[in-house]
């Protein structure tokens, strides 16, 4: 078992840090779609990664030049951050207690679901 520190969300959500690996995720999958199968062989693998490495050398040298793109997030995604945010500093503060958090914390999970 990891202890909590290693696995827990809390610090990330206060300081509006990523709560997941979505970033790795996506890579991995626009590297499985590129690529066309799951075994592909070293050369394709090769061409990838060049491929790769030019999009990722434009987008740095667009960001020296002051062109940088914004991220894109989503209005539900940056909502759900905020309340998720302020319902950890309300906890760490004193002004809920922990049946009030689990609660809050149990509802905005099963509304953001469900929207």
């Amino acid at each position: 078992m990891y202890p909590p520190a290693i696995w827990n969300v809390h610090e990330a959500t206060l300081h509006g840090n990523s709560r997941t690996n979505n970033i790795c995720e996506g890579w991995n999958n626009k590297f499985s779609n590129l690529v066309g199968h799951h075994h592909p062989s070293v050369w394709k693998c090769i061409q990838w990664f060049q491929k790769e490495h030019a999009t990722v050398d434009t987008v740095v040298q667009q960001d020296l030049i002051g062109n940088a793109s914004k991220p894109r997030h989503k209005r539900n995604a940056i909502q759900l951050q905020n309340r998720l945010r302020h319902l950890c500093q309300d906890r760490v503060e004193g002004r809920k207690s922990i049946p009030e958090f689990l609660g809050i914390a149990h509802s905005i999970h099963i509304t953001q679901t469900l929207n």
